[in-house]
C-alpha cells in the first residue's frame, strides 16, 4: 500500500484498531450487497444470505472464506480486547438473524390464528396451536418445576 508503519499507527492507533476498521468495512460492504433485511420472510432472508455467501466465497477476485469466520479461527494469539470485539460482532450477527426469524414466526402464527378464528376455530384448537408452537422454544431450567407444581396444584 506504500504506507509506512508510523503513518499507519497514526491513523489507526495500533494493529487491533486497524484490523477492527477492516472488519467494519468488510461488514458494511457485505451488508450493502446483501441487504437480506428487506426480504418479506425469514426463510427468504436466510436463503438470500446463504446464496450471497455461496457466490461471494467462490467469486474470482474475492478471497476464499469469510473474514469474520477466518478471524475466529486465527485470532487466538490476538489481544483479549480484539477477541472480545470479534466475538461481539459475531454474536450481533447471530442475534439479528434470530430476531428476524422470531419476528416472522410470531407474525405468521398470529395471522394464522386470527384467520382460523375468523373461520370458526375454537379456543381449544387455537390453544393447541399455541402449545405446538411453544414446543419450538426451549424451556428455562426452572420452568418444568413450576409447571409440575401447577399441574399438581390443579389436580388437588
Amino acid at each position: 500500500m506504500g504506507i509506512n508503519p508510523p503513518s499507519l499507527y497514526a491513523a489507526f492507533g495500533d494493529k487491533d484498531r486497524l484490523f477492527l476498521a477492516a472488519v467494519e468495512r468488510y461488514q458494511a460492504r457485505a451488508g450493502e450487497s446483501c441487504p437480506y433485511s428487506d426480504e418479506p420472510t425469514a426463510r427468504g432472508a436466510v436463503e438470500r444470505l446463504l446464496a450471497y455467501m455461496a457466490t461471494q466465497l467462490t467469486e474470482s477476485g474475492h478471497p476464499r472464506g469469510c473474514l469474520m469466520m477466518m478471524a475466529a479461527s486465527t485470532s487466538g494469539s490476538a489481544s483479549e480486547a480484539l477477541q472480545k470485539a470479534l466475538t461481539e460482532k459475531r454474536a450481533n450477527a447471530r442475534e439479528r438473524m434470530r430476531l428476524r426469524i422470531k419476528e416472522d414466526f410470531y407474525s405468521t402464527l398470529m395471522a394464522g390464528m386470527s384467520q382460523q378464528a375468523r373461520d370458526g376455530a375454537t379456543r381449544k384448537s387455537l390453544l393447541a396451536t399455541v402449545e405446538r408452537a411453544m414446543r419450538l422454544f426451549p424451556e428455562s431450567p426452572a420452568a418444568p418445576k413450576k409447571r409440575k407444581r401447577a399441574e399438581a396444584a390443579a389436580a388437588i
